[in-house]
């Protein structure tokens, strides 16, 4: 992964990690996922049992994967990028932009952190917060 955002960044990646971006949609996506898969899976027996649930677990995910783009934040030596990052493999596909630094601002929640970046929100892992911190000081 670290190859493929080198070459993206013509330097070398020295860390990079993995967040999300929610669209503006992600949660109407993710009820109404829920709701087709729900009624797909009650449709399938008429019964509102495990395939009417199955159904909805599978179209809430659904609507979560749809809802939601996949990012990467990258150190090079010399710079601070913004990674687009594929759905399938989750390996970087573009860059977005050069970020400045004290552009990140990251704020902790119970389990994920709330990360801003030239004013765009995104979420990641709360556990990667110290290697952040790491990642704009250096």
């Amino acid at each position: 992964m670290l190859d493929r955002a080198g070459r993206l960044a013509d330097e070398p990646v020295v860390d990079a990690i993995f967040i999300v971006r929610r669209k503006p949609w992600h949660w109407p996506a993710v009820a109404i996922g829920t709701v087709i898969g729900f009624l797909i899976g009650f449709g399938a027996t008429g019964q509102p049992g495990f395939f009417a649930f199955a159904g909805a677990l599978v179209g809430f995910g659904l609507g979560m994967n749809i809802g939601t783009d996949f990012r990467f934040i990258a150190r090079t030596p010399t710079r601070v990028l913004l990674l687009d990052s594929s759905r399938v493999i989750a390996k970087p596909t573009h860059l977005v932009a050069a970020v400045q630094p004290d552009a990140v601002v990251a704020t902790p929640r119970i389990v994920s952190a709330d990360l801003t970046i030239d004013g765009e929100r995104h979420v990641m892992a709360r556990h990667q917060m110290p290697r952040l911190e790491r990642m704009l000081v250096a």
